[in-house]
């Protein structure tokens, strides 16, 4: 249900609300030993970065989840992190911004 109302959230543009389902989800998935949803949460929250222009923390949000993630997850939340991780890498040549807007 966490996941649910984080993204519910996200989508109406209440960030601050949707970080905090965010990190209860994270929560309830480790403590139930979820790693397939330990991984999608933090690409999710690192999606959200990226489309708030911090596409520095999308990066090192979506290589954290798919390090944790990787022995355990299924293919598909793995290439989400990838996919997450490569949209927020700025194009080749170009340096990226250190923070946000």
């Amino acid at each position: 249900m966490s996941r649910l109302a984080d993204w519910t959230a996200f989508d109406v543009g209440q960030h601050d609300v949707a970080q905090r389902h965010f990190i209860q989800a994270l929560r309830l998935a480790r403590a139930g030993g979820d790693a397939e949803l330990g991984g999608y949460v933090p690409t999710t929250m690192a999606m959200q970065s990226l489309l708030r222009g911090f596409a520095s923390e999308a990066v090192d949000m979506a290589q954290g989840a798919f390090e944790r993630a990787r022995s355990q997850a299924a293919p598909r939340g793995l290439a989400f992190a990838k996919l997450i991780e490569a949209r927020a890498m700025p194009p080749t040549g170009t340096p990226r911004p250190p923070h946000g807007p």
